[in-house]
């Protein structure tokens, strides 16, 4: 059987990069201060119908979409970094001379697309979602709950809180007597740990702490996990046998 500890690795990073492609990158917030006529919206919200990213998702993945509308009907809607001029009426936003619906509810604005739903609401938006830091920890002991906080792809960093927001549930455990767990989308596995490497079914795969946070190699990517909190703080996740990694899919996952 292939290294399991790699092919949970493997499959980590693939996923990551899934989700934090998945959703088209959109332009950094570039709103300026606006006249008087002028209202900014920014993006809370897209669907297409299967599955939906909501705010929270998109600030976490560092995207952006806005457009700023004029009270005399003329307006810049931006999704991949070019301002495009627009008209807008009460009932659609022309772009290009093809006529997107749009709905009102509330304050906020839906605007039908392409098969997409995409919602905005007027106002700048939050800060991007903060990278995990590490919990107060006992710096006598590496045992607790840690949660992977982020990928480095090449320089690139990406905060993996997205992952949690989508419920899937990357974790590691490591007890006081160097047992522990490491946990990907559900799926626990047993594995041993020292002060440099964690073993899995007598494969091992070296990291390095500090100061609360573990790092970990795969494929060339540094996946970092922070200190979240003691053992037993973990949610309680059932081990399975690692040959069923041999075959994990990521259309299991819906991200394929």
């Amino acid at each position: 059987m292939k290294n399991p500890l790699k092919k949970t690795l493997t499959a980590l990073l693939v996923t990551v990069l899934t989700v934090s492609l998945a959703v088209p990158v959109f332009a950094a917030d570039a709103a300026e201060e606006l006249a008087e006529d002028e209202t900014y919206y920014h993006i809370v919200s897209m669907s297409d119908g299967e599955q939906e990213y909501t705010g929270d998702i998109l600030t976490a993945l560092g995207m952006e979409a806005y457009m700023i509308l004029k009270d005399d009907g003329t307006g810049v809607l931006s999704f991949d970094g070019d301002e495009e001029e627009i008209t807008w009426t009460e009932n659609a936003i022309i772009n290009g001379g093809v006529e997107a619906p749009i709905t009102r509810e509330g304050d906020n604005i839906r605007v039908e697309a392409d098969g997409m739903s995409i919602e905005f609401a007027p106002g700048k938006a939050d800060a991007a979602a903060a990278i995990l830091t590490p919990a107060p920890f006992d710096p006598d002991t590496r045992a607790g709950y840690y949660k992977l906080a982020t990928m480095d792809n090449d320089g690139e960093v990406i905060n993996a809180s997205i992952l949690e927001m989508m419920g899937m549930q990357v974790f590691l455990v490591l007890n006081e007597d160097n047992s522990g767990q490491l946990v990907l989308f559900g799926m626990g596995m047993e594995l041993t740990w020292d002060d440099d490497v964690f073993t899995i079914e007598s494969e091992s795969s070296p990291y390095t702490y500090d100061e609360g946070s573990i790092s970990l190699e795969a494929e060339g990517s540094a996946l970092t996990f922070v200190y979240a909190g003691t053992p037993d703080e973990a949610p309680e996740v059932e081990n399975v046998d690692p040959s069923e990694l041999e075959n994990l899919d990521l259309s299991d996952l819906g991200l394929n």
